[in-house]
């Protein structure tokens, strides 16, 4: 399957679609998005490396007309959190809109925090009871 934009139409929406990805993580307060070099340098990975991590659903990635592009949410000094990447890896085969808003959207039944709060402030507890719950429900 090809991604290419192949008609102005096409560049024009993948355009639209990551301008409002951007927005919505500007919104969050949540960072920027980040190019492949950027995730290269940052997870001293190769080329090929960050590539086969985003098909694997293994990173949040948006396409653009040329290439991919990372929200920064996902990414700790560190490297990547072992509790976003259960929830990535979770959701591999959801479109990436729907991954991004189960990260950023407040939860009442968490107090009113995200998911991305969840795992940022290590609660582990709650992030596996947030997958349990999903495989339960069967949206996986």
């Amino acid at each position: 399957m090809s991604y290419a934009a192949t008609s102005l139409n096409d560049r024009e929406a993948l355009a639209s679609n990551l301008k409002a990805v951007s927005d919505r993580i500007v919104q969050s307060g949540e960072g920027e998005l980040l190019s492949k070099a950027d995730v290269q340098n940052l997870l001293e990975l190769s080329g090929q490396a960050v590539e086969e991590r985003r098909v694997e659903g293994r990173l949040l990635a948006f396409r653009t007309e040329s290439d991919w592009v990372y929200p920064a949410l996902q990414f700790s000094p560190g490297g990547i959190d072992a509790l976003i990447q259960d929830v990535l890896l979770a959701h591999r085969q959801d479109n990436p809109w729907v991954v991004l808003d189960v990260l950023l959207a407040p939860d009442a039944a968490y107090g009113g925090r995200s998911l991305l709060d969840l795992i940022r402030q290590g609660d582990t507890e709650a992030v596996n009871r947030y997958l349990a719950q999903r495989d339960r429900d069967g949206f996986g």
